[in-house]
């Protein structure tokens, strides 16, 4: 018989058996913790395979652009990720205008050549 507990609903009085339901969910339970996550096959690319992905199709970014097309807000860090992972990435200074119409440079990143 059933009733209520601090903890929710329980048994009254001693179970000696333990019904098969609960013994095949704590098999599975068991069994689940035994094996190691799956995260690595079900998550979403990361910042720098998204960066990579679109380094080979277009063949260069600049901060902004990965900023804005990626969601990346440190594009530099992506970057230097990448050269670590020896990917041949150089680096150009190219002339934009900020919102006050003075001259300025950013960093355009070009992948000179793949793996």
């Amino acid at each position: 018989m059933f009733v209520n507990t601090p903890h929710g609903l329980g048994f009254s009085g001693d179970v000696k058996e333990q019904s098969p339901l609960v013994s095949r969910v704590e098999a599975a339970t068991e069994t689940i913790r035994s094996h190691p996550p799956r995260a690595r096959r079900l998550a979403k690319p990361s910042q720098k395979d998204r960066l990579l992905a679109y380094l080979r199709e277009h063949g260069s970014i600049t901060k902004d652009e990965g900023r804005e097309l990626l969601g990346i807000m440190n594009v530099g860090g992506r970057i230097l990720d990448l050269r670590e992972d020896g990917h041949q990435i150089r680096t150009e200074m190219i002339p934009v205008h900020n919102r006050f119409e003075e001259e300025t440079e950013v960093a355009k990143y070009i992948l000179a050549e793949d793996r």
